[in-house]
């Protein structure tokens, strides 16, 4: 049976991604001179974080914001069942025989 791959980005946010990492290399390698290819490599950074944002309101389905930004409430509620857990097994491994 062939497992079903599933692609939860749009090609819209992989390309910002790597362009984002591709841009972020450059202006660090580029960051000794401060010449124009750093400056020209931080406004594409810029430029494609002002991109994303605006893509997370407009963009498809999964690219939008409301599909993996979870309120305070939620939070809250993961984290103190997160502290739970680690102190149960903080716990038992102080008591370990």
């Amino acid at each position: 049976m062939k497992d079903k791959q599933v692609k939860v980005w749009d090609i819209v946010v992989r390309l910002f991604h790597w362009s984002l990492v591709v841009a972020f290399i450059i202006a660090y390698i580029s960051g000794e001179d401060e010449g124009a290819v750093h400056v020209y490599a931080g406004y594409i950074v810029i430029g494609l974080i002002a991109f994303r944002i605006l893509w997370g309101y407009i963009g498809s389905t999964h690219a939008r914001f409301k599909e993996f930004v979870y309120g305070p409430a939620l939070r809250a509620r993961n984290g103190k069942g997160l502290s739970a857990q680690l102190v149960s097994e903080k716990a038992q491994a102080l008591s370990w025989p």
